[in-house]
C-alpha cells in the first residue's frame, strides 16, 4: 500500500515534480499503480502521516483533481452518494452556490468549488467543462426572476 512511497527514498521533501519524474519510463500500468496507491493513501487516515507526505497528498490531489474526482466516483462509495439533481436545475444550483461563494467572506477559489460541486452532485462536466460554466455565465437578473417563478409553482 505505501510502495508509492519508496519512490521519494533519499528524498527530503517529497513533491508532484519528484514522483512524476520517478514514474518516467516505467510502464503505463506501474504508473497506474502508483497513482492509485497515492490516490488510495488520500482516504486512509491522513493525519497519520508525516507532514511532508500530508502536502505531498495535498499537492498530488490538485495537480490531478480530474482524475482524482474519477478515482473516487469509481472506485469508492462517493460515486453512489452524490445528490441526483434534475437536468433542468443543474444549471441554477450551480450559479446559485456560485454567487452565494463570491458573496462570501472567505470567497472559495472557483476550482475548489467546482471539485466539491462535482462530488456532491451528478454533474455530467468534466472539472474544467464546469469551471468555464461557472466562471463565464454568472447568475444574473433572469436567473433571478426563474427562481422567483418556480418558488411560486
Amino acid at each position: 500500500m505505501n510502495n508509492w512511497k519508496k519512490l521519494f527514498a533519499g528524498v527530503d521533501h517529497p513533491s508532484v515534480l519528484i514522483f512524476e519524474s520517478k514514474l518516467v519510463g516505467m510502464p503505463q500500468e506501474v504508473q497506474t499503480m502508483y497513482r492509485e496507491q497515492v490516490y488510495q493513501a488520500t482516504l486512509i487516515r491522513v493525519n497519520k502521516q508525516s507532514k511532508r507526505y500530508q502536502v505531498f497528498l495535498c499537492n498530488y490531489v490538485k495537480a490531478h483533481r480530474q482524475e482524482y474526482v474519477y478515482f473516487l466516483l469509481e472506485t469508492t462509495i462517493l460515486g453512489a452518494l452524490r445528490y441526483n439533481l434534475d437536468d433542468n436545475v443543474k444549471e441554477m444550483v450551480y450559479k446559485v452556490i456560485n454567487m452565494l461563494a463570491r458573496q462570501s467572506a472567505k470567497h472559495p477559489h472557483l476550482h475548489d468549488l467546482v471539485f466539491s460541486l462535482t462530488l456532491a452532485f451528478n454533474f455530467a462536466y468534466t472539472l474544467k467543462s464546469l469551471y468555464q460554466l461557472m466562471r463565464t455565465n454568472p447568475f444574473d437578473e433572469t436567473d433571478l426572476k426563474e427562481l422567483e417563478y418556480r418558488k411560486n409553482i
